[in-house]
C-alpha cells in the first residue's frame, strides 16, 4: 500500500527515490539563503567577486557535499559513479554549464539583458551563475520529475495521443510557469538590466495586458520606470514607446552629474493636487534615483500629483482614478514612503484639499541629510 502511494509520485528505485527527496529538503535552505535574506536585506551590495561567489557555492556545494554523508546504506554499497546522487549531479552540472554557456545568450542578445554585479565571468556570463543555477536545477529536476511521474500514473491507461498530449502540456506549463516565478524574484534584484527594456516586456507579453488593467481603472502603483512607462515614449536608449496612456515623452534631466551616472537623492514633493497618497509626506523629502524623466504640460496637468526639481522641474508623481505612480522610491523613502504604500493599499487616494494643506504645514523632520544640489 505505501509502496504503491509512493510509486504515484517518488520513484520506485531507493537511490532515485532518496536523492528526490535529499533535493526536496535541501532546497528550501539555499532559497530562503538567496532569497530571503541576501535579495531582501541586500546584502549583495557589500559582495564583491568573492562576495558572489560565495554566495554561489553556499547554493550548490552541499547537493555535492552532504549526500556522502547521508546517504543510506542501500547507496554506500554501490560503486561510487553509480550512486543516484552522483549521476544527477553531474548530469545536472553538465545542462547547467551548457545552458549557462551557450543557451543563456539568447536572453543576453535578443533581450539585451545583462548582469551588472562584481564577478569572473565565463563566455561573459558571471561564474557565480553557473553555481547557483545547479541548485535551481536540482530542485526544477525534483519537481517536473514528481509531477511527470505523477502524470503517467493519471494516464497510464488513456491512448497515446492522450498520454503524448498531456506530458506535453505539462512541460510546456511547468517551463512557463518557472519562467514566470524567476522573472518575479529576479525583478528585486539590481544588478539584472535590460538593454531594452520595451522589447523584453513584448517578448514576454505583458504590454497589452497592462495596458488593458490599468485602462480598466484597476488599482495600480507604479515606481518610478512604472511612472515613465504610463507615457508615450522615452529617449532612453535610443527611443522607445511607452503605454502612450499619459501625453509627453520622457527626456533626460537637465542637469546631470559629470561623468555621466543616474543620480540619487532626496528631494522636497511640490504637491499639485489632494490627495491621500501624499498625505503623510509634510515637507518631508522622497528618495529619487533616475536620470531620465517626464515634465509636467498643460497635456498631463490632470494627471500630475506632485513635481519635484533637479535642475528642471518634473513629474514626480501622477494619479487618475485608482491609477497611481511616482517617480521616487518609496520602499526607500523611509517612514513617509512606507505610509504612501499603505495609503495606496488601504485607501481610495483622494482626500478634501483642506485636509492636505494642514498636513503640507505641519512640522516634519527630513528624511535624511542627502540635499538636491538645485534646492530653490
Amino acid at each position: 500500500m505505501v509502496g504503491d502511494r509512493e510509486g504515484l509520485w517518488l520513484a520506485q528505485h531507493p537511490g532515485k527515490r532518496w536523492t528526490e527527496l535529499f533535493f526536496l529538503a535541501y532546497s528550501p535552505f539555499w532559497i530562503v539563503w538567496a532569497l530571503g535574506i541576501v535579495v531582501p536585506f541586500e546584502i549583495y551590495e557589500k559582495c564583491d567577486e568573492w562576495g558572489y561567489m560565495a554566495i554561489g557555492l553556499g547554493a550548490s556545494l552541499p547537493c555535492f557535499l552532504l549526500p556522502p554523508l547521508l546517504q543510506p546504506q542501500s547507496e554506500r554499497q554501490r560503486p561510487f559513479w553509480q550512486r543516484h546522487w552522483v549521476k544527477a549531479n553531474v548530469w545536472i552540472a553538465i545542462f547547467s554549464f551548457i545552458g549557462n554557456y551557450f543557451w543563456t545568450h539568447y536572453f543576453y542578445d535578443l533581450l539585451g539583458a545583462s548582469y551588472t554585479f562584481k564577478s569572473w565571468r565565463l563566455n561573459d556570463v558571471p561564474i557565480t551563475l553557473y553555481f547557483m543555477t545547479h541548485a535551481y536545477f536540482c530542485f526544477y529536476h525534483t519537481l517536473s520529475n514528481l509531477a511527470l511521474r505523477r502524470l503517467r500514473h493519471a494516464f497510464q491507461t488513456s491512448s497515446r495521443l492522450y498520454r503524448v498530449s498531456a506530458m506535453g502540456l505539462a512541460v510546456f506549463l511547468m517551463a512557463y510557469t518557472t519562467a514566470i516565478m524567476e522573472t518575479l524574484t529576479i525583478a528585486h534584484f539590481p544588478y539584472y538590466t535590460f538593454r531594452d527594456r520595451q522589447q523584453m516586456s513584448k517578448v514576454q507579453g505583458l504590454v497589452d495586458a497592462l495596458r488593458e488593467y490599468i485602462q480598466a481603472g484597476r488599482p495600480f502603483l507604479g515606481i518610478c520606470l512604472g511612472l515613465q512607462l504610463l507615457f508615450e515614449g522615452s529617449e532612453e536608449n535610443g527611443g522607445v514607446e511607452g503605454l502612450g496612456l499619459i501625453p509627453g515623452r520622457c527626456a533626460a534631466l537637465s542637469s546631470l552629474p559629470w561623468p555621466p551616472s543616474t543620480p540619487y537623492w532626496l528631494n522636497d514633493l511640490d504637491q499639485w493636487k489632494a490627495s491621500s497618497l501624499l498625505q503623510s509626506v509634510g515637507d518631508r523629502r522622497a528618495y529619487f534615483v533616475h536620470s531620465y524623466c517626464a515634465t509636467p504640460t498643460p497635456a498631463n496637468d490632470d494627471w500630475v500629483l506632485a513635481t519635484s526639481h533637479y535642475g528642471m522641474d518634473f513629474v514626480a508623481a501622477i494619479r487618475q482614478g485608482d491609477v497611481h505612480a511616482t517617480q521616487f522610491h518609496p520602499e526607500k523613502s523611509g517612514p513617509v514612503g512606507l505610509a504612501i504604500i499603505d495609503s495606496f493599499l488601504n485607501s481610495d487616494g483622494s482626500t478634501k484639499p483642506e485636509q492636505v494643506a494642514a498636513q503640507v504645514s505641519s512640522p516634519a523632520a527630513p528624511l535624511g541629510s542627502l540635499e538636491s544640489p538645485f534646492k530653490a
